[in-house]
């Protein structure tokens, strides 16, 4: 068996369909749905979009389906073979919640989907299938429980099957606002209980590191997971109204009205915080010697890319006006960047201040998780017997910049470097303080 994982959200269409027409053609791509059919969720209403009404022409023939039924449709215009429709929700919309009887009927439906879909790939002749985290959208289960539960049934699927079937997982974010990172709980429960190898467009090999989820992913997932909750108490006051008949209490339904005006107040904040999570630049501070400004000036060159682009934004001691503290303008950008570069060289090992102040207090605010310190070796310099030699140097290998042949292949080097480094770290902070005017 071959698992994969993706991260898709409303902006990646072309995941739809497969990677090609003959292994399209003996794929199935489930979708979780309600007993009605009506393909309104997230994944759903992505396949109909994509897929055309023939999916739903031929879904309505069956309803009205059970909670835990999976109804086998067409999958229209989608390079696919099959939909497999898991039904999630049931006509009463049960009530799910973390009370042990809930939890417990989440990981039947889950489990139960599963399964069937699994067996009727090779009902069906088919040897590949897309899974999303079925039940994760609008029936709101955990995704923790789901992955375990998913991953239990795969695994011994897996065990039992003498064939070959590809399974691929993909997560869907709803709102944009997520990254690949803050799903790694998902996939690493995933892992966990399959232990079998996984692929991941991010990396070439599978890596048995544990991944440490960072307070600004910690910061996104809380966020997610309030706004799931306030989704589900608004369903069900919706739900609740909409089932009023003639003898309503007059002062029970103004109460829901309010409340449900109050909830989607709520959530349109967190989903501003969410987004905000996302959208403000890292702050970079190079620390770095004068006799190397040459070298400092080519590399803010080349980081310019990641300042255009919105991921960062640098400062430097040559970025202090005529008449200020200039050391109370480098302390206070130290204690608010969110990544410190060091430009090493032996002129940097040789400045008291540099040394002693600078690079000192890198190490602290990196020890303490409040900030990323980076190691960027300009010029050949005694690095492995330096407080820095635990940190992973740039450019690569930790050779010197002034050792390429090449001058700017190296800081283009240094600059990716920076970008994958940011990617994996994003402190909370990043997104809980507006970036400074004068960081530009």
């Amino acid at each position: 068996a071959q698992i994969t994982s993706t991260l898709i959200n409303n902006q990646s269409p072309r995941f739809l369909g497969g990677d090609n027409h003959a292994t399209a053609t003996k794929m199935a791509k489930p979708e979780s749905d309600d007993s009605m059919l009506t393909m309104s969720g997230g994944v759903s209403a992505a396949i109909l979009r994509a897929g055309g009404p023939a999916i739903i022409l031929d879904a309505v023939k069956n309803i009205p389906v059970k909670l835990g039924d999976v109804v086998v449709t067409t999958a229209g215009a989608l390079d696919a073979r099959h939909i497999f429709h898991a039904i999630t929700i049931g006509e009463d919309f049960l009530d799910f919640s973390d009370l042990p009887p809930e939890v417990e009927k989440q990981r039947e439906v889950v489990a139960g989907a599963t399964r069937r879909c699994l067996h009727l790939l090779e009902t069906l002749s088919l040897s590949s299938i897309a899974f999303p985290a079925i039940g994760t959208g609008l029936a709101q289960f955990s995704p923790e429980k789901v992955a375990e539960e998913m991953a239990n049934c795969i695994a011994m699927h897996i065990n039992e099957c003498a064939s070959r079937i590809d399974i691929h997982l993909y997560l869907f974010d709803r709102f944009g606002s997520m990254q690949p990172l803050d799903y790694i709980r998902f996939f690493e429960e995933f892992a966990k209980k399959t232990q079998l190898p996984t692929t991941s467009p991010n990396r070439n090999k599978p890596s048995t590191k544990k991944h440490t989820e960072t307070p600004a992913i910690k910061a996104r997932r809380t966020i997610a997971e309030e706004v799931r909750l306030l989704e589900h108490e608004r369903d069900q006051i919706e739900r609740r109204l909409a089932s009023f008949g003639d003898d309503t209490n007059p002062a029970l339904e103004s109460e829901l009205r309010v409340r449900l005006v109050a909830l989607q107040d709520h959530r349109i904040r967190l989903l501003a915080n969410l987004k905000q999570t996302c959208g403000r630049p890292v702050c970079v501070f190079l620390s770095y010697s004068h006799k190397d400004e040459a070298l400092r000036q080519a590399l803010g060159a080349h980081l310019s890319v990641l300042e255009r682009q919105g991921i960062i934004c640098s400062w430097h001691d040559r970025r202090i006006t005529a008449g200020s503290d200039w050391k109370e303008q480098i302390d206070e950008h130290l204690e608010e960047a969110d990544v410190i570069l060091l430009l090493l060289s032996a002129d940097f090992m040789n400045s008291k201040y540099c040394y002693e102040r600078e690079l000192t207090r890198a190490i602290e605010r990196h020890e303490a998780g409040e900030a990323l310190a980076i190691p960027v070796i300009l010029r050949p310099v005694a690095f492995d017997q330096s407080p820095l030699a635990r940190l992973q140097a740039l450019p690569r290998n930790a050779k010197p910049v002034t050792t390429w042949m090449d001058l700017d292949s190296a800081f283009v080097d240094i600059t990716e470097g920076l970008r994958i480094a940011i990617q994996g770290f994003a402190p909370s902070f990043i997104w809980r303080r507006p970036p400074r005017a004068d960081l530009k």
